[in-house]
């Protein structure tokens, strides 16, 4: 299960990084249309998160192939890159309902990049769909946090 996880959120963070680090001023654009940072962290976040996004990614695929109980700092790595994109998947769950709850139109900025890709999927405005989809994707991660707090809580 643990496996599965770590190889669902990875797809998902691979496939959100590309989107940002393919066209980055259109994801730096995306990120401040959510108007939740100041104007001078908008091109900080939108430089930083696609790279955040990736290097989270594949330490999580890489962990698929690896022991899941490697000692030492490539778990810290695992572990964190658990919890970064599990935060990551709430923050940008909250920013996306705090837009539409502010009436706020805009493109989620995650996967939109895919329509140039693929001839099938049409990107579109953020809707409450897409909240339930961010809870969808959340579950992994949640799985996996919860999993790391319960291991580690045999450990004291």
């Amino acid at each position: 299960m643990t496996a599965l996880c770590r190889l669902i959120l990875s797809a998902i963070f691979a496939l959100a990084a590309l989107g940002g680090l393919e066209h980055p001023k259109t994801f730096m654009r995306s990120v401040g249309d959510y108007q939740l940072l100041p104007p001078g962290l908008v091109p900080l976040a939108g430089a930083t998160l696609p790279g955040v996004e990736a290097l989270a990614a594949l330490v999580l695929l890489l962990a698929v192939f690896r022991v899941p109980e490697t000692p030492g700092r490539w778990r810290a790595a695992v572990e964190g890159s658990e919890l970064i994109v599990t935060g990551l998947l709430v923050v940008y769950t909250v920013g996306i309902a705090s837009a539409l709850l502010r009436g706020f139109q805009l493109d989620c900025g995650c996967f939109d990049f895919l329509g140039e890709h693929l001839p099938f999927y049409k990107p579109s405005k953020a809707t409450w769909w897409t909240v339930v989809r961010d809870l969808v994707m959340m579950v992994p991660g949640v799985w996996l946090v919860s999993r790391q707090r319960w291991a580690g809580a045999g450990d004291r």
